[in-house]
């Protein structure tokens, strides 16, 4: 994974004032792949899930869809989790490939909302930021320390030659 995003949704970011619901999201980005695993999940809404998307919009700003999640109602459940791909990418704002969403999460300027009926705008919503980036393969930290320990041991050798 290069990057994990994460989300915690809450009513009053798109004006759903008589929500009590919450839900949270965390995306996980693939480059290699070009996909996002994710999950998402939501609590206490005034009714169905109607629709859930990733929207191109910076904190307090309405911006269009770039991804959904889903475009029809989900009855009788409160989790989904799945893999998103360009085939899942809605272009908007100049935004047309999965790896120009990922950068759209990383400037800040992405950020999740899930609809009702009572909230057609959306109930939930929450910015999307990066939470944890890609470590080091252990083979790529091996080749590294390996390395050092090689380039340690060359001048030490060449130290103590010429101290003799």
């Amino acid at each position: 994974a290069d990057f994990i995003s994460t989300a915690t949704l809450t009513p009053g970011a798109d004006g759903a004032t008589g929500s009590s619901g919450s839900g949270t999201v965390s995306l996980d980005y693939n480059s290699a792949a070009e996909i996002f695993t994710y999950t998402l999940s939501w609590a206490n809404l005034t009714g169905d899930a109607t629709m859930a998307h990733i929207h191109h919009g910076a904190p307090g700003v309405a911006g269009p869809v770039l991804i959904p999640f889903f475009m029809s109602p989900l009855p009788a459940t409160d989790s989904i989790s799945g893999t998103l791909s360009q085939t899942d990418v809605t272009p908007a704002d100049g935004i047309g490939t999965v790896a120009q969403v990922a950068l759209a999460i990383q400037a800040g300027d992405a950020y999740v909302n899930i609809h009702t009926g009572a909230y057609p705008a959306g109930e939930l919503r929450g910015q999307l930021a990066v939470t944890s980036s890609a470590t080091p393969e252990p083979s790529t930290t091996g080749l590294l320390l390996l390395s050092l320990t090689g380039t340690a041991g060359f001048v030490f050798i060449r130290r103590r030659a010429r101290s003799n």
